[in-house]
């Protein structure tokens, strides 16, 4: 079986970065904020990851004609994100190092 990794779509593409998402997310929030602030830093990581396939496919961005794209593009990442993290990285030893990190 043969992939062509060119022919893949932006939201392809942002669902395969979501994988690895839980990772930077982890680096950047604390254990002690409040959910929704966990869940808006997530979003907001989303938001360029799916606004960065979006340009690297299409070379540019024009707001208004990608928006659709774009908002495509974060929920393919935001649910790679959250079922890797649910599935496998939420509970380990390694997410509550890099959320306490640099500080523990």
């Amino acid at each position: 079986m043969h992939i062509d990794l060119g022919s893949l779509n932006p939201q392809a593409w942002a669902a395969i970065i979501g994988i690895f998402m839980p990772v930077v997310v982890s680096l950047a929030k604390r254990p002690e904020w409040a959910t929704w602030l966990k869940v808006g830093l997530t979003c907001a990581v989303c938001l360029v990851v799916g606004a960065g396939t979006v340009w690297v496919s299409a070379g540019e961005i024009a707001l208004q004609a990608d928006a659709g794209q774009i908002l495509e593009s974060m929920a393919a990442a935001f649910m790679a994100a959250t079922v890797v993290y649910k599935t496998w990285f939420g509970a380990t030893p390694l997410n509550d190092g890099l959320t306490r990190w640099p500080f523990s």
